[in-house]
């Protein structure tokens, strides 16, 4: 197991998602529909709790773990062959979760997007620097 390749993978993982909320932020705040107090108190200059953000790495940590493990049994060490098995996963286990997940919370459709999207884009990154340095 490369274990560089996958703390690299985790890295460039919670980057994109650092990008990617930053441009889709006030996007995202009015598809979770947060109350007036929540939303200022998000978009303040207040200190923020950690702890969303060490879950997430810590599973984006997993996550380009098997995604690893995935690339490395299909032999297919490239940039694009990793990028497409992101894609396949996200297209096979990821996508389908979300969405039924959200329906049946009744969440929206653009915040499932935007979520879903948001992972699309993280295995995509990790799949790609996985199968580059793998």
């Amino acid at each position: 197991m490369a274990y560089l390749a996958i703390f690299a993978a985790a890295i460039a993982g919670f980057g994109f998602g650092a990008a990617y909320y930053g441009w889709m932020g006030a996007r995202w705040l009015d598809a979770v529909g947060f109350r007036p107090e929540e939303r200022a108190r998000i978009e303040g200059a207040g200190k923020m709790d950690p702890t969303p953000f060490l879950l997430a790495f810590t599973a984006e940590l997993v996550m380009a773990v098997i995604l690893s493990i995935t690339i490395a049994h299909f032999g297919a060490f490239t940039a694009l062959r990793g990028g497409v098995i992101g894609i396949t996963i996200w297209l096979g286990f990821i996508a389908p979760v979300m969405i039924v997940t959200n329906a049946y919370a009744m969440r929206s459709l653009r915040l499932t997007a935007i979520d879903a999207f948001h992972w699309l884009g993280v295995l995509v990154v990790m799949g790609v620097v996985l199968g580059a340095l793998g």
